[in-house]
């Protein structure tokens, strides 16, 4: 095998093994991003659930639900998917509403439901 020939083969060696890292990259990346469209979806379903269940509105709802997640040391999505599978209120997120009910007015949201009734 001549020098210049070895050299082609090294090279092209090295596009291949640049080619399988970027190709790993890239799955990486895209079964990230299935994740966080999957979790999206659920957040976005459970706040509009919350929106119709205590009559308030989709940007209330977010805030009342990332609160309760954060409040209980709860991944917003699983949060969001326990809000999705039962017809009931969770448990964390009545907490917050009880909270707020304490210290707030209200009229803070657009319409006010009792958290216990849902």
């Amino acid at each position: 095998m001549t020098a210049s020939a070895a050299h082609a083969g090294e090279q092209t060696a090295d596009v291949i093994a640049n080619l399988v890292r970027m190709t790993e990259s890239l799955r990486t990346e895209n079964e990230q991003l299935k994740g966080a469209l999957t979790s999206r979806v659920a957040i976005e379903q459970a706040k509009g659930m919350l929106a119709e269940r205590l009559a308030i509105g989709p940007e209330d709802a977010f805030i009342l639900l990332r609160r309760s997640a954060r409040s209980s040391r709860v991944k917003l999505h699983d949060l969001a998917a326990a809000v999705i599978a039962s017809r009931e209120t969770p448990p964390e997120i009545r907490v917050v509403l009880e909270r707020w009910e304490q210290r707030l007015d209200p009229s803070a949201f657009a319409t006010s439901v009792d958290p216990r009734q849902t």
